[in-house]
């Protein structure tokens, strides 16, 4: 009997067809959440119409869908190591469904806020339990790139609510939060059910002692992906327990010092974005939902992150830093027509800021999560050059951010 361990089953099976529909799946979820997160700013000033209240009050919607993400992805992320992914990603996709679905039908402000703190509870358990689940089915080479895909469905759930909100500019449709937040809702619905055909994290099932199911999915994974089953005399070795490992253990507490910074301020950044300035511009005419609708489908489509990606997988961290150089001319352009329209009509287009967030997001993290890679390899010297790197390429956007 050989014994081999979870990394090399996963190398065994391979990344093809398999992870092909698990992406389709996550990422339907993945998007769905997006569209939640982003509906907070482009609802603010259709409910407070809606609800003779201001646009600061009506963004009451987003300090409690945000605080109920916070404590989710606490809670739910915890109770996925107890009781299992595919379990907790069903209950908080379900939730998602019915509470998404509720906000539509909410009679007053008070159940509205109600709903949406729920809502926030389930995406904020979706979003941790997802990205992890996915990631435990990679082998380790194919990791990096199948999880920088999955999160380009953010942007696409981004591009969904931005079109709903344009075309029910267009057509004038009276209380149209109601129909965006169908729209957020749609996805999660379709997603519960999908979620039944994906199963438990072989990862998980080891840590559990029941290695004979984690034998079992990966052996499905290679024959789905063309390869070869392990056969009855390999054997997969348990899991490494993990009780007492946090992230700001001993062995950890360095890599989370130097990761999360990246993440706090990218979200922080994210945020202000989205709600700000969906919620501030929305009010001024439908002038400038058209706009950020035309700059946002240019910048999903922008190269940067292809750019960035290649130049990591060949290890030139410098050059990566670097793709922003290559397209300056380019935000330097977005900002200079940005300038125009808003001395000649009046009407903020925000597409400088949404070309920033897009390339920090798909640039930047990425210079991070090789920086963690880095640390794990015991690679010091990559670490401080890639971490440098990602630093002072988020400098250099924050100094533009807020200079006009």
């Amino acid at each position: 009997m050989t014994t081999i361990t979870i990394d090399d089953a996963l190398n065994h099976a391979g990344a093809g067809r398999y992870q092909g529909r698990l992406m389709a799946i996550f990422g339907l979820v993945w998007a769905a959440d997006a569209m939640q997160v982003i509906a907070v700013g482009f609802t603010a000033a259709s409910i407070a119409t809606s609800f003779e209240l201001t646009v600061p009050q009506a963004l009451q919607t987003g300090t409690v869908f945000f605080l109920g993400m916070f404590l989710g992805a606490m809670g739910f992320g915890r109770l996925a190591d107890r009781i299992g992914r595919r379990g907790v990603l069903i209950a908080t996709v379900s939730c998602d469904a019915v509470f998404g679905t509720l906000s539509i039908f909410a009679p007053d402000f008070t159940f509205l806020l109600f709903m949406r703190f729920l809502t926030g509870a389930a995406v904020g358990g979706t979003l941790p339990v997802d990205y992890a689940m996915m990631a435990e089915f990679l082998p380790a080479k194919n990791r990096g790139r199948w999880l920088v895909l999955l999160e380009g469905f953010w942007a696409v759930g981004t591009l969904v609510v931005a079109l709903a909100a344009w075309l029910l500019s267009l057509w004038n449709v009276a209380e149209a939060w109601r129909l965006i937040f169908a729209v957020t809702a749609l996805p999660a619905i379709i997603g519960f059910g999908l979620r039944f055909f994906v199963p438990e994290s072989p990862l998980y099932l080891l840590r559990k002692g029941r290695g004979g199911e984690a034998k079992a999915i990966i052996d499905r994974m290679a024959v789905v992906n063309g390869r070869s089953a392990l056969g009855q005399e390999i054997d997969i070795a348990p899991a490494t327990p993990t009780r007492g490992i946090g992230i700001f253990s001993h062995a950890l507490r360095r890599r989370t010092l130097l990761i999360d910074p990246g993440g706090l301020v990218s979200g922080v950044h994210f945020l202000l974005w989205c709600l700000h300035l969906d919620a501030s511009e929305t009010c001024r005419g439908r002038l400038w939902l058209r706009s950020r609708l035309r700059f946002s489908c240019a910048d999903r489509a922008c190269p940067a992150s292809w750019i960035c990606a290649r130049c990591l997988r060949r290890r030139k961290v410098g050059a990566a830093s670097n793709a922003c150089g290559i397209l300056h001319p380019f935000r330097d352009g977005i900002h200079f027509v940005r300038r125009r329209l808003i001395h000649t009509l009046g009407s903020v287009v925000t597409a400088n800021h949404e070309f920033r967030a897009t390339w920090y997001v798909g640039c930047t993290l990425r210079l991070y999560a090789r920086a963690l890679s880095y640390c794990v390899q015991g690679n010091r010297d990559g670490c401080r050059r890639c971490y440098g790197s990602a630093w002072r390429a988020a400098c250099a956007i924050v100094d533009r951010s807020f200079c006009d």
